[in-house]
């Protein structure tokens, strides 16, 4: 039922027993559907603000994605491109976006599914692009986050993007370190505390997040 999303986004996550910072956690991998199925790219032109109404009327749920992005060369640019495409193959044309991180000196040739960039080295872009997202209507930001990509100590400029965003926030931490350093454990919970839903990639990873967080 789109009227109760996001509460349900990802379909594949439920309660798992677990939480951080009050937040529900999930060890599924299955996000939104993601399977070795869906075509890698799928590029889809994102829209002005509005609403997709289907053949009964209700609105689909519109949603964007924060990580880095095809063509750049890393993990994380893959598993966010392979996301939109499998988030795009169930929602309307345009209703699927991505905001790419961009590593200084690069300059990448992004497909129209990438609304826009933020340079990761610049703390005030972070809080820009949350503002910008705000306004766009949407249900949803999937933020892919590892260590590395986001400027600051430990990638603290993230921070500057989830504390401004007033859009429901889901993270997938691809990365739960069980020996965090004290401005690595702050990001983390900073980001636990900012989502209504946290993704990890093992049960493992669960365990960690009660455990060390």
């Amino acid at each position: 039922d789109p009227s109760t999303w996001p509460r349900q986004w990802p379909r594949s996550i439920g309660p798992a027993g677990s939480t951080v910072k009050g937040k529900t956690v999930s060890s599924d991998t299955a996000v939104a559907g993601l399977d070795d199925r869906t075509p890698r790219s799928r590029a889809m032109p994102w829209r002005a603000p509005g609403r997709t109404r289907s053949s009964t009327g209700a609105r689909g749920p519109r949603v964007a994605l924060l990580g880095n992005a095809l063509p750049r060369r890393c993990g994380i640019a893959t598993f966010t491109t392979d996301l939109h495409a499998a988030i795009s193959a169930r929602l309307s044309p345009g209703d699927a976006m991505i905001v790419a991180m961009d590593d200084p000196g690069s300059s990448h040739d992004y497909p129209p599914s990438v609304a826009f960039a933020i340079p990761d080295q610049d703390a005030a872009s972070y809080r820009a692009a949350a503002s910008r997202l705000d306004t766009m209507g949407l249900d949803a930001v999937g933020l892919q986050h590892e260590f590395g990509i986001f400027g600051g100590q430990a990638g603290s400029h993230v921070l500057e993007f989830v504390e401004r965003l007033r859009t429901p926030l889901i993270t997938t931490l691809h990365t739960v370190l069980s020996r965090p350093d004290p401005a690595q454990h702050a990001v983390l919970v900073g980001l636990a505390g900012a989502s209504r839903r946290l993704v990890v990639m093992s049960e493992r990873g669960r365990r960690m997040l009660g455990e060390v967080y």
